[in-house]
């Protein structure tokens, strides 16, 4: 099966991913990034171990056109670039199968404008009953509104290798009392880390257990320096860490909260679960939202919702060790179906329906 993917930028989880696939027998990828760097994020990533193409650091227009015609299938995850669109074209004409793969639509919108530039640039899509992969099931529910029921829609979440968040003792840093939340992500408003700041406090002037770590930078940092100084060392601000560097710092924490008002996806979910950290997230979280079961493996809170939050994080100050021992082993057996290995397998599984299954 030739699988040609058009994605805009070499993250280290689409890396890890499509090196998987790579390794698959009767699988040739070939994947074609737009770019290998964004200068607003600050990870690394290795040099891919599968084929790709940088478009913007080589001369491969020819390629890429030639590719769009001859792949079994094509997945396009990127539509905003007038050259992917030129290929989605390309692929249209020819009849053949592929796919638009994304996170859920709508978060950008600025307005009428916004919504009528998206209804244009997407018109491709618009005219054909080609799939749609949902990064996750908040995804789908997006895309069946924006683009009705007369088409597959398909459950194609990210993947990234969780077994380097595996910890080998669960109770290694239980035994203090302490009960530290851990945040891990931009310091910006989308991310809700403001909700966070402020529920933390309103539960710690109760709960001397609770601690607070912040990993990630970010323009929010200064304020929330300011608002939680009063609390010293209970609240650290570790700054920014590298891919590789995660697992150590989910290793320092009992459970991580993912306050965002807004996250497609949110790859820190099932990182924090397969670590066997019990997830406190908003419910407008992709991952939380298909992952998360109140009460088994965490917990879900109303978007924006400082008290919600707060009452959660004053229940944790008193969870019994048992409790929590039993959400942490349930927190780890729940991200199993979302390790790298399990995704390249549904990747290539699912491309094969559509195959089959194009007319």
């Amino acid at each position: 099966m030739k699988i040609f993917v058009i994605t805009i930028l070499m993250s280290p989880y689409q890396v890890e991913l499509f090196d998987e696939i790579a390794k698959l027998e009767n699988v040739d990828l070939l994947v074609g990034y737009l770019t290998s760097q964004d200068p607003t994020r600050m990870w690394s990533t290795s040099k891919p171990r599968h084929k790709f193409s940088v478009l913007m650091e080589s001369d491969e227009k020819h390629s890429w056109e030639e590719f769009a015609v001859s792949a079994d299938i094509v997945i396009f995850s990127n539509w905003t670039y007038r050259y992917v669109r030129h290929l989605i074209r390309i692929r249209r004409r020819s009849r053949l199968p592929w796919v638009f793969w994304g996170e859920r639509p709508g978060f950008n919108h600025l307005g009428i404008f916004s919504k009528l530039l998206r209804w244009f640039l997407l018109s491709d899509l618009r005219l054909t009953s080609a799939p749609i992969w949902g990064i996750g099931a908040f995804a789908i529910e997006g895309y069946k509104c924006e683009f009705g029921l007369n088409r597959q829609y398909f459950n194609v979440p990210y993947y990234s290798d969780l077994s380097r968040f595996r910890q080998s003792e669960l109770d290694t840093n239980y035994e203090d009392k302490s009960r530290v939340i851990l945040y891990s992500g931009s310091l910006i408003k989308r991310k809700g880390v403001d909700v966070l700041a402020d529920a933390f406090a309103l539960a710690r002037f109760q709960h001397a257990e609770l601690k607070l770590r912040f990993v990630g930078s970010g323009p929010l940092e200064l304020d929330l320096r300011k608002k939680l100084l009063k609390f010293g060392d209970a609240v650290t601000f570790v700054g920014f860490k590298d891919w590789g560097d995660l697992p150590e710092e989910y290793g320092k924490a009992h459970f991580l909260c993912v306050p965002s008002r807004y996250d497609g996806w949110g790859l820190v979910v099932p990182e924090g679960l397969a670590a066997g950290l019990p997830i406190i997230a908003s419910d407008r979280v992709g991952a939380a939202r298909e992952m998360v079961v109140d009460g088994q493996n965490g917990w879900n809170f109303r978007t924006g919702s400082t008290t919600d939050l707060s009452k959660i994080l004053s229940n944790l100050a008193t969870m019994p060790w048992a409790q929590y021992r039993s959400l942490s082993e349930r927190s780890v057996a729940s991200s199993c179906r979302y390790d790298v290995k399990v995704g390249a397998v549904t990747f290539c599984r699912t491309a094969r329906t559509v195959i089959r299954q194009w007319c």
